[in-house]
């Protein structure tokens, strides 16, 4: 539809081109044989209300016709009567086509009209004696039927340039289709709108926050969960081109932040970054935009920290109360076992022992928990946990100095059970291979701290490893271990709590916990 369209544009540009062309040129021949001396003197000559034919005169201007290649060159006196003309028998009849009157009283011009010789394009000059008077006019033309051939000659040259044009334009259009669509990453119109789609419905759905800024650190993207969590900050919220490291300095990128501990990678980029904005506490990871190794931007992903802790804080519990379910569901199976022995074998005196011995070493743990410690969640939890020393061949002593009141704080019990299971589970591990292992824990609690001591007679640390017991990744027991200390010193430094580790080699280790623990009457009370 181009093609043709603009084929008929400049279709009708080149006729009116040619035709213009076509009437310069034959009103430059009339005027230049309207000043031959030749055509002066012969009309100057003629006498008044006749035509007196000069086959000179006729001769000349007809060579001259077939020289400039045109129809037909007339001059006529003032009555339009013919002296020259291609038919010498229209000499002397009256001129046709109604258009030389202007002529004849002195314009110079240009007009379409018929003739003896058909439609055809016409010049006119008037014909001046040397007194400047009128004594005739001299008509030049070229008929329609003459310029046709020359329209089809300048008409093919103008199809075979736009089928050029085509050919070279559609060899463009697919090499930038094809750039284009690479750039896209060959997708479609349609896949890429789908594509937005599903990352507004994504990024709408996701309880991360995100942003994304450009390669300048210009903010281009905040998804509403980002939104809501930046909008508990004391500063204004970022707005879309603003530079976001103006707003929030803490958000750096990863080479600025390798010698704070951030995990960095070689494709720019770190994992749970911990950033402090106007006391709150966010996991921030980071990842650079890549294409062709260009670095077009970066993606931070953030959340609160304090809602991660508490949703580890709740499967570390589960764990830890399934672990204790488990070893009491053991033992208590184990149990069954020797009380249906026992019935099988009508044994009732050696049964009524059993059963005595049984309900002495439950009970007494039992009651002496109940008396003083009032949280039931840990109480459940270290009864598990003395079921499970029990499987393990572990002599584990319960010690409650003082009377500890339930707390008032779910996320206090949920982090003491996380503290203590991972200080049990290691006295455990390395007890794993001592002859007679014993472990004693004692809890007590002075103001409104819960102290906790846990003390084993098994090999003890390595004085070099000591100091540094409590780092992430540091233990004797291999690689891929030391993550259980290092959790609990990070979520007793969250709540401003402590602990220390004292271990002689041979002799055993001993750890103190101190943590921060109201009641719900001290609560009420604060």
């Amino acid at each position: 539809m181009t093609l043709v369209a603009a084929f008929t544009l400049f279709n009708q540009q080149l006729v009116t081109s040619l035709e213009q062309a076509q009437s310069r040129r034959v009103e430059n021949l009339a005027l230049s044989v309207a000043q031959r001396p030749d055509v002066v003197q012969a009309l100057n000559h003629q006498p008044s209300g006749s035509v007196r034919s000069d086959p000179a005169l006729q001769a000349a201007i007809e060579a001259l016709r077939q020289q400039a290649g045109m129809d037909f060159i007339v001059l006529m006196t003032p009555a339009s009567q013919r002296l020259t003309h291609p038919d010498p028998d229209k000499i002397g009849h009256h001129f046709q086509g109604d258009d030389e009157a202007a002529a004849l009283a002195g314009s110079v011009y240009t007009s379409r009209a018929a003739g003896t010789l058909g439609v055809s394009l016409r010049g006119f000059a008037p014909v001046k004696d040397q007194a400047q008077n009128i004594i005739g006019a001299v008509s030049v033309g070229v008929t329609m039927n003459r310029l046709t051939p020359l329209w089809d000659r300048h008409r093919t040259q103008l199809v075979l340039t736009l089928m050029l044009i085509g050919v070279v334009g559609a060899i463009v259009a697919m090499w930038f289709a094809r750039t284009v669509k690479r750039q896209l990453l060959n997708m479609e119109p349609q896949d890429i709108a789908y594509l937005v789609q599903q990352r507004q419905a994504m990024l709408d759905a996701i309880q991360e926050g995100v942003l994304a800024v450009d390669a300048e650190g210009r903010l281009t993207m905040l998804n509403p969960a980002g939104r809501q969590l930046l909008s508990r900050l004391s500063r204004p919220l970022p707005e879309p081109g603003e530079w976001l490291f103006q707003r929030f300095p803490e958000f750096k990128r990863p080479r600025l932040q390798s010698e704070a501990g951030a995990q960095a990678r070689d494709d720019g980029a770190f994992a749970y970054q911990t950033v402090t904005l106007d006391g709150v506490t966010l996991l921030v990871s980071y990842q650079s935009v890549l294409w062709h190794d260009e670095t077009l931007g970066a993606l931070f992903t953030f959340r609160d920290k304090d809602a991660v802790h508490l949703l580890a804080e709740e499967l570390t519990g589960v764990h830890r109360y399934a672990e204790a379910l488990r070893a009491s569901t053991h033992e208590f199976k184990n149990k069954l076992h020797v009380i249906q022995g026992l019935l099988h074998l009508q044994d009732y005196a050696t049964l009524n022992d059993y059963l005595q011995s049984v309900q002495d070493a439950r009970l007494a743990p039992s009651e002496m928990l109940a008396t003083q410690l009032h949280e039931p969640v840990l109480i459940g939890f270290l009864l598990g946990k003395q079921s499970e020393a029990r499987e393990r061949g572990v002599q584990f002593d319960l010690q409650v100095e003082s009377q500890i009141p339930a707390s008032s704080s779910p996320r206090a019990v949920h982090d003491l059970v996380t503290v203590v299971g991972n200080i049990i589970e290691n006295a455990f591990e390395a007890l794993l291979d001592q002859p007679s292992p014993h472990l004693v824990m004692t809890l007590a609690r002075e103001d409104d701290a819960l102290w906790l001591q846990c003390q084993d007679n098994g090999p003890g640390i390595d004085p070099d490893l000591l100091p540094h017991v409590l780092a992430k990744g540091v233990s004797a027991k291999g690689e891929g271990r030391g993550l259980g200390l290092s959790m609990v010193k990070a979520r007793l430094d969250d709540v401003g709590g402590d602990i220390s580790v004292y271990s002689t080699p041979g002799q055993g280790t001993l750890i103190e916990i101190m943590y921060p623990y109201w009641s719900e009457y001290d609560a009420n009370e604060h």
